[in-house]
Protein backbone atom coordinates (compact mmCIF):
# COMPACT_ATOMS: atom_id res chain seq x y z
CA UNK A 1 0.00 0.00 0.00
CA UNK A 2 1.69 3.44 -1.13
CA UNK A 3 2.59 5.33 1.95
CA UNK A 4 2.81 2.49 4.33
CA UNK A 5 6.23 3.21 6.75
CA UNK A 6 8.47 0.36 6.25
CA UNK A 7 8.78 -1.44 9.39
CA UNK A 8 11.91 -0.66 11.35
CA UNK A 9 12.23 2.94 9.99
CA UNK A 10 12.78 6.21 10.95
CA UNK A 11 11.43 9.49 9.87
CA UNK A 12 14.06 12.11 9.55
CA UNK A 13 12.07 14.05 12.44
CA UNK A 14 12.11 10.99 14.74
CA UNK A 15 16.02 10.96 14.09
CA UNK A 16 16.66 14.73 14.44
CA UNK A 17 14.32 14.33 17.81
CA UNK A 18 17.08 11.73 19.09
CA UNK A 19 20.17 13.47 17.93
CA UNK A 20 19.02 16.21 19.88
CA UNK A 21 18.16 14.82 22.99
CA UNK A 22 21.66 12.58 23.03
CA UNK A 23 23.43 16.23 22.34
CA UNK A 24 21.34 17.51 25.25
CA UNK A 25 22.15 14.66 27.93
CA UNK A 26 25.82 14.66 26.60
CA UNK A 27 25.72 18.43 27.56
CA UNK A 28 24.44 17.58 31.22
CA UNK A 29 26.77 14.40 31.94
CA UNK A 30 29.96 15.79 30.72
CA UNK A 31 30.54 18.58 32.95
CA UNK A 32 29.97 16.09 35.91
CA UNK A 33 31.77 13.62 34.43
CA UNK A 34 34.84 16.00 34.30
CA UNK A 35 34.03 17.09 37.73
CA UNK A 36 33.99 13.83 39.50
CA UNK A 37 37.40 12.76 37.26
CA UNK A 38 39.14 15.78 38.85
CA UNK A 39 37.89 14.79 42.70
CA UNK A 40 39.47 11.42 41.54
CA UNK A 41 42.55 12.88 41.13
CA UNK A 42 42.14 15.13 44.26
CA UNK A 43 41.64 12.20 46.21
CA UNK A 44 44.46 10.24 44.50
CA UNK A 45 46.65 13.42 45.51
CA UNK A 46 46.04 14.05 48.96
CA UNK A 47 46.45 10.58 48.97
CA UNK A 48 50.31 10.67 47.66
CA UNK A 49 50.57 13.94 50.43
CA UNK A 50 49.63 11.93 53.01
CA UNK A 51 52.09 9.06 52.05
CA UNK A 52 54.73 11.79 52.21
CA UNK A 53 54.03 13.04 55.55
CA UNK A 54 54.54 9.39 57.12
CA UNK A 55 57.89 9.77 54.98
CA UNK A 56 58.97 13.10 56.41
CA UNK A 57 57.78 11.29 59.93
CA UNK A 58 60.03 8.80 59.91
CA UNK A 59 63.13 10.90 58.01
CA UNK A 60 62.64 13.37 61.12
CA UNK A 61 63.36 10.45 63.01
CA UNK A 62 65.87 9.25 62.13
CA UNK A 63 67.60 12.39 61.82
CA UNK A 64 67.63 14.18 65.52
CA UNK A 65 63.95 15.80 63.98
CA UNK A 66 65.22 17.91 61.10
CA UNK A 67 64.43 17.61 57.46
CA UNK A 68 65.69 18.73 54.47
CA UNK A 69 65.38 21.52 52.37
CA UNK A 70 66.68 22.08 48.64
CA UNK A 71 69.38 22.49 48.97
CA UNK A 72 73.15 22.13 47.42
CA UNK A 73 74.37 19.01 48.73
CA UNK A 74 77.63 19.71 47.09
CA UNK A 75 80.53 16.73 46.17
CA UNK A 76 79.71 17.63 42.78
CA UNK A 77 76.00 16.89 42.74
CA UNK A 78 74.94 20.42 43.27
CA UNK A 79 71.80 21.26 43.64
CA UNK A 80 69.00 18.69 44.39
CA UNK A 81 65.59 19.22 45.41
CA UNK A 82 63.60 17.86 48.93
CA UNK A 83 62.39 14.77 47.27
CA UNK A 84 65.63 13.66 45.95
CA UNK A 85 66.58 13.25 49.73
CA UNK A 86 63.54 10.48 50.42
CA UNK A 87 64.55 8.65 47.49
CA UNK A 88 67.61 8.23 47.88
CA UNK A 89 67.58 7.01 50.77
CA UNK A 90 65.00 4.61 50.30
CA UNK A 91 62.94 6.04 52.58
CA UNK A 92 59.96 6.44 49.37
CA UNK A 93 59.67 3.29 47.34
CA UNK A 94 56.23 4.72 45.37
CA UNK A 95 57.80 7.93 43.20
CA UNK A 96 54.70 8.86 41.86
CA UNK A 97 53.07 10.04 45.50
CA UNK A 98 54.99 13.05 44.76
CA UNK A 99 53.61 14.28 41.84
CA UNK A 100 50.10 15.52 40.99
CA UNK A 101 47.75 13.65 38.73
CA UNK A 102 46.31 17.01 37.82
CA UNK A 103 49.22 18.97 36.49
CA UNK A 104 52.27 18.10 33.84
CA UNK A 105 53.53 15.80 34.00
CA UNK A 106 51.46 14.55 35.72
CA UNK A 107 53.75 11.48 36.70
CA UNK A 108 57.34 11.17 38.14
CA UNK A 109 59.57 11.54 35.48
CA UNK A 110 61.86 8.77 36.23
CA UNK A 111 64.10 9.05 32.82
CA UNK A 112 64.49 13.07 33.02
CA UNK A 113 67.48 14.27 34.83
CA UNK A 114 65.29 17.29 36.24
CA UNK A 115 62.33 14.65 37.19
CA UNK A 116 63.03 15.05 41.06
CA UNK A 117 62.43 18.77 40.39
CA UNK A 118 58.57 18.26 38.90
CA UNK A 119 56.83 17.23 42.29
CA UNK A 120 54.86 18.99 45.01
CA UNK A 121 56.36 21.99 45.87
CA UNK A 122 58.19 22.24 49.31
CA UNK A 123 58.06 25.58 51.47
CA UNK A 124 60.44 27.61 49.89
CA UNK A 125 63.87 28.43 51.93
CA UNK A 126 62.60 32.10 51.91
CA UNK A 127 59.96 31.58 53.75
CA UNK A 128 61.07 28.48 56.36
CA UNK A 129 62.10 30.93 59.30
CA UNK A 130 65.33 31.13 60.59
CA UNK A 131 63.85 29.77 64.24
CA UNK A 132 63.64 26.76 62.60
CA UNK A 133 66.09 26.14 60.60
CA UNK A 134 69.68 24.79 60.58
CA UNK A 135 72.36 25.79 58.53
CA UNK A 136 75.14 24.31 57.53
CA UNK A 137 78.60 25.94 55.89
CA UNK A 138 76.08 28.27 53.88
CA UNK A 139 72.75 29.51 53.10
CA UNK A 140 72.33 26.83 50.71
CA UNK A 141 72.12 23.94 53.15
CA UNK A 142 69.48 24.09 55.72
CA UNK A 143 67.41 21.64 57.59
CA UNK A 144 63.80 22.35 59.06
CA UNK A 145 63.89 21.68 62.61
CA UNK A 146 60.38 20.57 63.40
CA UNK A 147 60.78 20.24 67.22
CA UNK A 148 61.05 24.16 67.36
CA UNK A 149 57.82 24.97 65.41
CA UNK A 150 55.44 26.07 67.85
CA UNK A 151 52.01 25.02 65.93
CA UNK A 152 53.05 22.29 62.80
CA UNK A 153 49.52 21.88 62.61
CA UNK A 154 49.75 24.94 60.78
CA UNK A 155 52.49 25.04 59.06
CA UNK A 156 52.52 23.81 55.52
CA UNK A 157 55.75 21.68 54.45
CA UNK A 158 54.65 20.92 50.62
CA UNK A 159 51.73 21.06 48.28
CA UNK A 160 50.30 22.07 44.72
CA UNK A 161 52.46 24.40 42.94
CA UNK A 162 53.31 25.48 39.14
CA UNK A 163 56.27 26.91 37.83
CA UNK A 164 55.00 29.75 35.18
CA UNK A 165 57.35 29.26 32.42
CA UNK A 166 57.30 25.42 32.09
CA UNK A 167 53.74 25.46 33.33
CA UNK A 168 54.84 21.92 35.11
CA UNK A 169 54.44 20.96 38.86
CA UNK A 170 57.51 22.65 40.53
CA UNK A 171 59.72 21.40 44.03
CA UNK A 172 59.59 24.53 45.84
CA UNK A 173 57.22 27.01 46.34
CA UNK A 174 59.47 30.05 46.04
CA UNK A 175 57.46 32.80 47.69
CA UNK A 176 60.72 34.63 48.53
CA UNK A 177 60.63 38.37 49.79
CA UNK A 178 60.40 41.67 47.97
CA UNK A 179 63.44 41.54 46.16
CA UNK A 180 64.04 37.71 45.80
CA UNK A 181 62.70 36.76 41.64
CA UNK A 182 60.55 33.66 42.57
CA UNK A 183 57.35 34.67 40.67
CA UNK A 184 58.33 31.42 38.46
CA UNK A 185 57.22 29.41 41.56
CA UNK A 186 53.85 29.93 42.51
CA UNK A 187 51.04 27.80 44.62
CA UNK A 188 48.44 26.25 42.42
CA UNK A 189 44.88 25.90 43.32
CA UNK A 190 44.29 23.13 40.59
CA UNK A 191 41.61 21.10 42.28
CA UNK A 192 38.30 22.99 41.50
CA UNK A 193 39.63 26.48 43.65
CA UNK A 194 41.14 24.66 46.44
CA UNK A 195 44.98 22.73 46.92
CA UNK A 196 46.27 19.75 48.67
CA UNK A 197 49.07 20.28 51.45
CA UNK A 198 51.43 18.45 54.09
CA UNK A 199 52.09 19.72 57.04
CA UNK A 200 54.83 19.60 59.67
CA UNK A 201 52.96 17.72 62.27
CA UNK A 202 52.92 14.92 58.75
CA UNK A 203 48.84 15.27 58.34
CA UNK A 204 47.72 16.28 55.05
CA UNK A 205 44.75 18.05 53.59
CA UNK A 206 42.96 19.83 50.79
CA UNK A 207 42.65 23.55 52.00
CA UNK A 208 41.11 26.58 50.51
CA UNK A 209 42.43 30.06 49.31
CA UNK A 210 41.31 31.73 52.63
CA UNK A 211 42.21 28.66 54.77
CA UNK A 212 46.00 28.80 52.96
CA UNK A 213 45.95 32.53 53.63
CA UNK A 214 45.27 32.07 57.28
CA UNK A 215 48.25 29.75 57.98
CA UNK A 216 51.76 30.79 59.97
CA UNK A 217 53.03 33.16 57.89
CA UNK A 218 55.48 34.34 60.43
CA UNK A 219 58.07 35.35 57.94
CA UNK A 220 60.93 37.27 60.11
CA UNK A 221 60.18 34.80 62.95
CA UNK A 222 59.66 37.93 65.45
CA UNK A 223 56.86 36.21 66.96
CA UNK A 224 54.24 38.59 64.85
CA UNK A 225 52.31 37.46 62.04
CA UNK A 226 50.90 40.80 59.65
CA UNK A 227 53.66 42.77 59.95
CA UNK A 228 55.02 44.16 56.81
CA UNK A 229 57.48 41.56 56.00
CA UNK A 230 54.87 38.92 56.45
CA UNK A 231 52.16 40.58 54.61
CA UNK A 232 54.47 40.25 51.78
CA UNK A 233 52.91 36.78 50.98
CA UNK A 234 49.56 38.17 51.03
CA UNK A 235 50.63 40.87 48.15
CA UNK A 236 52.54 38.23 46.16
CA UNK A 237 49.60 35.69 46.53
CA UNK A 238 46.99 37.95 45.31
CA UNK A 239 48.93 39.54 42.67
CA UNK A 240 50.22 36.53 41.43
CA UNK A 241 48.68 33.26 42.67
CA UNK A 242 44.80 33.99 41.88
CA UNK A 243 45.11 33.89 38.41
CA UNK A 244 45.90 30.31 38.40
CA UNK A 245 42.83 28.58 39.05
CA UNK A 246 41.99 26.14 36.13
Amino acid sequence: MKGKRPLGGFTLIELLVVIAIITILAAILLPALHKARERARATICLSGLKQVGLVVMMYAQDFQETIPTSMDVGGGLGWKPWSWFYLENGYLKESNVLVCPSAPPYYFQKDDPLGNWYVHGFRGRWWIGNAYVIIEGSYDRQFIRLTKIPAPQKYWLAGDAIREDTWKQEGELGVGDSTADNSSKVAHLRHTGNMNMVFADGHAEIITESEFLNLKWDRDNDGVEGNVYDDYFHEYYLGKVRKYRP
